[in-house]
């Protein structure tokens, strides 16, 4: 074979190695990225902001989430929902290192107002409020106090001298007045009958409800036997009732007029018979 064929053949068969062109100015390209000179004079400050901005993001991170915590935990959800909202303009500008450094400021300022406003928030949650004044319950009227006066029942004709007891609690301020009247047998006041004043009821001794003791109902007389006596409770202010006490203490009879029931509210009214005994308390 000969010589200059036997070359032509060992190098196409010998193996290649390509060879690298980097682009470049000096090669009529621009370099790809990561490849070509450092950038000395770039390259440490961009390290350092990187490592800056994964600080400040995961700080603020950790504490939102720390916060929301927090808030879930102790029920302030508004004071604690601001504080860890607080923490988001510094994470975002954080996931974004290529914005400017005055981004970092507008999100510091926002971050402080936001830590304000949560700070104005947990202030005025902790002054303490005016107490609060309990409101005066409403007025009772006489009519609604008189509905819970009632006489207890009484069986069988009474005598001349007689007490009669009731249930409820008479009002402070107010006086349970008593006083009787000649009825016919349907309960009807007799057409010539006037009231007569019988004083007042007192508390029981017992502390429960009332009682009239020693009331001297009707004339004492033989006639007195089988007619029907009205005996009423009036509920009225007190001084009303010592009025109408100071005008029949020197009365023998204690007639008062038949209107003197709308001087207070009527509680309770109890028809009896009476017996033949006529001694007087």
């Amino acid at each position: 074979m000969p010589a200059d064929v036997l070359v032509s053949f060992r190098r196409m068969t010998e193996p290649r190695t390509p060879q690298l062109t980097v682009p470049g100015p000096g090669n009529g390209g621009d370099a790809p990225d990561g490849v070509g000179p450092p950038d000395r004079a770039g390259a440490p400050g961009r390290a350092g902001g990187g490592r800056l901005g994964l600080w400040l993001g995961a700080v603020p991170a950790i504490a939102g989430v720390l916060l929301t915590v927090a808030a879930m935990t102790l029920g302030k959800l508004l004071v604690f929902g601001l504080l860890a909202a607080a923490t988001v303009p510094l994470t975002v500008v954080s996931l974004r290192p290529a914005w400017a450094w005055l981004k970092y400021a507008l999100a510091c300022a926002l971050t402080v107002a936001l830590v304000g406003f949560a700070l104005t928030v947990v202030y005025y949650q902790g002054r303490p409020g005016k107490p609060a004044v309990p409101a005066a319950p409403p007025p009772v009227s006489l009519k609604d106090s008189a509905q819970g006066l009632k006489f207890l029942p009484v069986t069988g004709p009474v005598s001349h001298c007689v007490s009669f007891a009731g249930t409820g609690r008479i009002p402070d301020g107010d006086a349970l007045v008593v006083l009787d009247r000649p009825t016919d047998s349907g309960g009807r006041y007799t057409p010539t009958s006037t009231f007569s004043f019988d004083g007042e009821a007192a508390a029981s001794p017992s502390g429960r409800g009332w009682i009239v003791p020693d009331l001297n109902l009707g004339a004492g007389e033989p006639s007195d036997k089988g007619t029907h006596m009205a005996v009423l409770t009036v509920l009225m202010p007190e001084n009303v009732a010592g009025f109408l006490d100071t005008l029949n203490s020197d009365s023998e009879t204690g007639a008062v007029p038949a209107d003197v029931t709308k001087l207070g509210a009527e509680a309770d009214r109890l028809v009896v018979v009476r017996n033949g005994e006529n001694a007087h308390c």
